[in-house]
């Protein structure tokens, strides 16, 4: 505290302003926290519990990011293994891309005048070339050749 000087009493005598006497006071007659930080206010009760809250909320949102993250892994692992049992399954849903594909096949044949025939018997539905074709490239692609 800081000590002014008076004209009254003996030097060591430390005169306080009125509002630190009354501090004092409060301090005789409630003790320390009650007069220098005040009563438990609502506020005293809900800060630890709204610090709690946060807290765990953080924590569950850590562990639901944990385990959905081990789950996708588990079935990615899962999907992998059993592959071979269900890699058939998506023909069922691939009927009209491969429709399509067959009708494009089909329509540049035409256009080509070929006899190319879309077989379903094979894994890559990709005409045969001739052995005896030539590789020269197209005029205007590469250029002249």
């Amino acid at each position: 505290m800081e000590v002014s000087s008076s004209c009254r009493g003996h030097p060591s005598y430390k005169n306080y302003k009125p509002y630190e006497i009354e501090v004092k006071k409060r301090i005789a007659k409630w003790g320390y926290m009650r007069a220098r930080i005040g009563r438990p206010q609502l506020a005293s009760f809900l800060m630890p519990l709204l610090i709690f809250q946060v807290g765990t909320s953080w924590w569950s949102q850590a562990m639901h990011r944990r385990n959905r993250k081990h789950k996708m892994d588990e079935e990615r692992e899962m999907f992998n293994r059993l592959f071979p049992l269900y890699k058939h399954e998506e023909c069922k849903y691939r009927y009209l891309e491969e429709e399509e594909i067959r009708f494009n096949a089909h329509r540049a044949a035409m256009e080509l005048g070929s006899n190319f025939d879309f077989d379903e018997l094979k894994i890559y539905h990709y005409p045969e070339r001739h052995p005896d074709a030539n590789m020269a490239a197209q005029a205007g692609i590469i250029g002249q050749k």
